[in-house]
């Protein structure tokens, strides 16, 4: 099945896997080959560095999206024909407080929470808060109606579980027995209800208060008792969110290397896909060293040096040596063409799918950095062998 045939009709993107395999200019690619099939396509990344907003002819990116500049498809004679492409980079605290300023009931509330030190540090610190965060923008932009198809390119493997869970992470915050139970019931009875706790509590948050300079309790409490009235609202989105990454109109597409590690790694996170029930569109192998038509090129490439080098009567040794450096790089470079090979093969294999759809990207001879490059990456991707 071509990649073509597996991304038809999906609105949502999500490209996952470990960094530095080159996830974000694979989600780039993506986005342009919807761009230039004249759909609306927006592009979202929770990566800091420029390189994405450099390769789309963009100065910078922020939390909303910007559209790439006609000039750009120009330079790189390309023909949108009527589609539109846009970039956004994450802001974390931005994409939080907007979400506090849509469920508070007041104005007061809303400062009163935005204020508070306690959410500062909960919505830029909160283990899995920049992965629910990305999965909160990308429903979002759905919800718009803004754009056709959405791609979003994911933090690295490592925070997979965060990611893949935030939505339920950020539930079982807003619904703990802790916060039902326990805090929530004296919170609402506001200072009343502090100072009962710091009594229950005695000495130890005494101490904990004398030690860190703060009214911790005091935070605490203003905290939850502003909040309380956002839980529900943010359960909900919650709920959504998670019912929008499983839902047909989604794929996550896993972007790994062709190396042994880097593959270790995407299995990893396609058993947590499988095990999460998110719907799979295959793997893109990135970087992929392809053989040299079989040597024929190649060879013919040898005979017409070793020819030169014999009707040249200076620096023959020099020639030589020349030919035979090359024909051990070339030698080298098939070995690695065949083990990477291999090592796809291989992967089939750990999975378990014997037609797992594997779409590759070769090596390329200059590095992306523009949409001519994103372009060339794309037409690998989608109409490659």
């Amino acid at each position: 099945m071509s990649l073509s045939d597996t991304l038809a009709g999906k609105r949502v993107i999500i490209c996952c896997g470990s960094g530095g395999v080159g996830k974000t200019t694979v989600s780039a690619s993506i986005a342009l080959e919807h761009a230039l099939a004249g759909k609306r396509t927006v592009v979202c990344t929770i990566d800091p560095a420029k390189r994405l907003a450099n390769s789309l002819g963009l100065d910078r990116l922020d939390n909303e999206p910007r559209p790439v500049p006609a000039s750009a498809f120009a330079e790189a004679g390309l023909d949108a024909k009527g589609g539109e492409l846009h970039a956004l980079m994450l802001d974390t605290k931005r994409t939080f407080d907007a979400l506090v300023e849509r469920y508070a009931p007041s104005a007061e509330i809303r400062d009163t929470v935005l204020a508070n030190r306690m959410y500062q540090n909960i919505s830029s610190a909160l283990a899995g808060t920049p992965e629910y965060m990305a999965m909160e923008k990308l429903y979002e932009l759905t919800q718009s109606g803004d754009y056709d198809v959405l791609v979003l390119d994911t933090p690295p493997t490592s925070f997979a579980l965060d990611f893949l869970e935030a939505p339920t992470r950020i539930n079982h915050f807003v619904a703990s027995d802790v916060l039902d139970k326990f805090l929530r019931p004296y919170f609402r009875l506001g200072h009343f209800g502090y100072k009962m706790v710091q009594k229950g509590m005695g000495r130890t948050f005494q101490v904990l208060e004398k030690l860190t300079g703060l009214e911790v309790l005091r935070e605490i409490a203003d905290f939850f008792d502003a909040f309380d009235a956002l839980f529900d609202g943010f359960r909900e989105r919650a709920d959504r969110v998670a019912e929008l990454i499983r839902s047909p109109d989604s794929v996550f597409m896993l972007v790994t290397g062709p190396r042994p590690d880097t593959l270790a790694e995407g299995v990893f996170f396609y058993e947590k896909l499988v095990e999460l029930a998110m719907p799979f569109g295959g793997f893109v192998v990135n970087m992929v060293h392809e053989p040299f038509d079989r040597g024929k090129r190649f060879a013919k490439t040898i005979d017409k040096l070793r020819g030169n080098v014999k009707s040249t009567k200076s620096d023959g040794a020099v020639g030589v040596q020349l030919l035979r450096a090359l024909a051990q790089t070339y030698r080298d470079h098939e070995a690695l063409a065949e083990r990477e090979a291999l090592y796809l093969e291989d992967l089939r294999g750990r999975v378990g799918q014997k037609n797992l759809p594997i779409y590759r990207v070769p090596f390329l001879d200059d590095d992306v950095h523009d949409l001519s490059g994103l372009k060339q990456v794309a037409d690998q991707l989608f109409r490659g062998d």
